[in-house]
Protein backbone atom coordinates (compact mmCIF):
# COMPACT_ATOMS: atom_id res chain seq x y z
CA UNK A 1 0.00 0.00 0.00
CA UNK A 2 1.43 3.22 -0.97
CA UNK A 3 2.37 5.47 2.45
CA UNK A 4 1.76 8.76 2.13
CA UNK A 5 4.42 11.67 3.33
CA UNK A 6 3.01 13.83 6.17
CA UNK A 7 3.68 17.00 7.87
CA UNK A 8 5.74 14.83 9.52
CA UNK A 9 7.66 13.07 7.68
CA UNK A 10 8.75 16.65 5.86
CA UNK A 11 9.97 17.87 9.16
CA UNK A 12 11.88 14.58 9.84
CA UNK A 13 13.35 15.22 5.98
CA UNK A 14 14.06 18.73 6.62
CA UNK A 15 15.83 21.18 9.76
CA UNK A 16 12.98 23.46 10.51
CA UNK A 17 14.90 25.75 12.20
CA UNK A 18 17.44 26.34 9.64
CA UNK A 19 15.25 26.52 7.24
CA UNK A 20 13.11 29.57 9.06
CA UNK A 21 16.33 31.32 10.09
CA UNK A 22 17.25 31.10 5.73
CA UNK A 23 14.07 32.53 5.14
CA UNK A 24 14.16 35.07 7.13
CA UNK A 25 17.12 36.20 5.80
CA UNK A 26 16.43 35.88 1.90
CA UNK A 27 13.60 38.43 2.62
CA UNK A 28 15.58 40.56 4.45
CA UNK A 29 18.48 40.43 2.17
CA UNK A 30 16.28 41.30 -0.74
CA UNK A 31 13.23 43.04 0.67
CA UNK A 32 14.68 46.66 -0.64
CA UNK A 33 14.76 44.88 -4.35
CA UNK A 34 11.26 43.69 -4.30
CA UNK A 35 8.49 45.35 -6.24
CA UNK A 36 7.09 48.14 -3.49
CA UNK A 37 3.44 47.76 -2.64
CA UNK A 38 0.50 48.97 -0.64
CA UNK A 39 0.55 47.43 2.53
CA UNK A 40 -2.67 44.96 3.18
CA UNK A 41 -5.11 46.55 5.47
CA UNK A 42 -7.30 43.42 5.84
CA UNK A 43 -5.87 40.38 7.70
CA UNK A 44 -5.26 37.72 5.71
CA UNK A 45 -6.90 34.29 6.97
CA UNK A 46 -4.89 30.98 6.17
CA UNK A 47 -6.41 28.36 8.18
CA UNK A 48 -8.34 27.06 4.94
CA UNK A 49 -4.78 25.84 4.03
CA UNK A 50 -3.94 23.86 7.00
CA UNK A 51 -4.23 20.34 6.54
CA UNK A 52 -2.86 17.76 4.03
CA UNK A 53 -3.73 18.49 0.21
CA UNK A 54 -2.74 15.89 -2.87
CA UNK A 55 -2.92 15.33 -6.69
CA UNK A 56 -2.93 11.67 -7.83
CA UNK A 57 -1.94 10.92 -11.36
CA UNK A 58 -1.54 7.38 -12.99
CA UNK A 59 2.65 7.73 -11.82
CA UNK A 60 3.08 10.21 -9.29
CA UNK A 61 1.30 11.86 -6.36
CA UNK A 62 1.87 15.04 -5.06
CA UNK A 63 1.33 15.98 -1.30
CA UNK A 64 1.39 19.46 -0.12
CA UNK A 65 1.03 19.91 4.05
CA UNK A 66 0.41 23.19 6.33
CA UNK A 67 0.82 23.76 9.69
CA UNK A 68 0.16 26.58 11.42
CA UNK A 69 2.72 27.55 14.00
CA UNK A 70 0.75 30.99 15.21
CA UNK A 71 -1.87 33.49 14.32
CA UNK A 72 0.72 35.05 11.42
CA UNK A 73 3.16 31.82 10.28
CA UNK A 74 2.47 28.86 8.73
CA UNK A 75 4.87 26.13 7.38
CA UNK A 76 4.43 23.64 4.87
CA UNK A 77 6.33 20.75 2.18
CA UNK A 78 5.66 19.68 -1.05
CA UNK A 79 6.39 16.43 -2.32
CA UNK A 80 5.94 14.67 -5.68
CA UNK A 81 6.90 10.79 -5.45
CA UNK A 82 6.77 8.42 -8.00
CA UNK A 83 3.57 5.98 -7.19
CA UNK A 84 5.71 2.71 -8.46
CA UNK A 85 8.80 3.12 -6.87
CA UNK A 86 8.24 5.60 -3.85
CA UNK A 87 11.19 7.86 -4.67
CA UNK A 88 10.59 11.37 -4.34
CA UNK A 89 10.86 13.25 -6.97
CA UNK A 90 11.04 16.52 -5.85
CA UNK A 91 10.67 18.33 -2.25
CA UNK A 92 9.89 22.24 -1.21
CA UNK A 93 9.84 23.40 2.38
CA UNK A 94 7.44 26.58 2.64
CA UNK A 95 6.54 28.69 5.25
CA UNK A 96 4.05 31.57 4.96
CA UNK A 97 5.41 34.29 7.58
CA UNK A 98 4.51 37.81 8.26
CA UNK A 99 7.80 40.10 8.39
CA UNK A 100 7.48 43.96 9.52
CA UNK A 101 3.53 44.87 8.01
CA UNK A 102 3.95 42.18 5.09
CA UNK A 103 3.28 38.46 4.46
CA UNK A 104 5.58 36.29 2.69
CA UNK A 105 5.42 32.88 1.05
CA UNK A 106 8.48 31.42 1.57
CA UNK A 107 9.82 28.36 -0.90
CA UNK A 108 13.14 26.45 -0.41
CA UNK A 109 14.01 24.19 -3.46
CA UNK A 110 16.89 21.84 -3.90
CA UNK A 111 17.89 23.82 -7.44
CA UNK A 112 17.81 27.68 -5.50
CA UNK A 113 20.48 28.24 -3.88
CA UNK A 114 18.97 30.23 -1.39
CA UNK A 115 14.81 30.18 -0.58
CA UNK A 116 12.88 32.55 -2.23
CA UNK A 117 10.48 34.97 -1.21
CA UNK A 118 7.01 36.19 -2.40
CA UNK A 119 5.09 39.12 -1.03
CA UNK A 120 1.78 38.37 -0.66
CA UNK A 121 0.34 41.27 -3.14
CA UNK A 122 -3.40 40.09 -3.06
CA UNK A 123 -5.71 38.10 -0.84
CA UNK A 124 -9.35 37.58 -0.24
CA UNK A 125 -11.53 35.27 1.86
CA UNK A 126 -11.06 32.53 -1.31
CA UNK A 127 -7.54 33.36 -2.71
CA UNK A 128 -3.98 34.52 -1.92
CA UNK A 129 -1.70 35.75 -4.62
CA UNK A 130 1.89 36.16 -4.14
CA UNK A 131 4.48 37.56 -5.97
CA UNK A 132 8.31 38.44 -6.93
CA UNK A 133 9.03 39.75 -9.67
CA UNK A 134 12.89 39.29 -9.46
CA UNK A 135 12.84 35.60 -9.64
CA UNK A 136 12.87 33.94 -12.77
CA UNK A 137 10.26 31.23 -12.60
CA UNK A 138 7.70 31.39 -11.22
CA UNK A 139 7.07 35.07 -10.13
CA UNK A 140 3.82 34.80 -8.99
CA UNK A 141 1.88 31.97 -7.02
CA UNK A 142 -2.09 31.91 -6.31
CA UNK A 143 -3.87 29.64 -3.97
CA UNK A 144 -7.33 29.45 -4.85
CA UNK A 145 -10.22 27.60 -3.04
CA UNK A 146 -12.68 26.02 -4.97
CA UNK A 147 -14.96 24.82 -1.93
CA UNK A 148 -13.40 23.33 1.48
CA UNK A 149 -11.91 20.30 -0.01
CA UNK A 150 -10.87 22.24 -3.74
CA UNK A 151 -7.55 23.87 -4.30
CA UNK A 152 -6.14 24.87 -7.44
CA UNK A 153 -2.52 26.36 -6.88
CA UNK A 154 -1.01 28.64 -10.19
CA UNK A 155 2.16 29.70 -10.87
CA UNK A 156 3.06 32.22 -13.69
CA UNK A 157 4.73 35.32 -14.70
CA UNK A 158 3.89 38.23 -12.84
CA UNK A 159 2.20 39.30 -16.71
CA UNK A 160 0.32 36.02 -16.42
CA UNK A 161 1.92 34.00 -18.80
CA UNK A 162 3.67 30.53 -18.82
CA UNK A 163 1.09 29.71 -16.39
CA UNK A 164 0.45 25.87 -14.74
CA UNK A 165 -2.43 24.77 -12.64
CA UNK A 166 -2.49 22.28 -9.85
CA UNK A 167 -5.63 21.26 -8.80
CA UNK A 168 -5.51 19.77 -5.10
CA UNK A 169 -8.00 17.81 -2.89
CA UNK A 170 -7.56 17.64 0.34
CA UNK A 171 -6.59 14.07 2.14
CA UNK A 172 -9.07 13.00 4.36
CA UNK A 173 -7.43 11.29 8.00
CA UNK A 174 -7.74 7.81 7.41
Amino acid sequence: MQKLLSLNSCRAKCNFATFVEASLRAIRNSISELNAKTFLTAQPRFNNLIGNWEIISDKNITLESWEMINQESLVGCNFLTNTETGDTLAKENLAIIKLGEKYFYIADVSHNQYPTPFELIAHDSTKFIFENILHDYPQRIEYLFIDNDSLTVSISKSDGSNYSNFHFKRKKDE
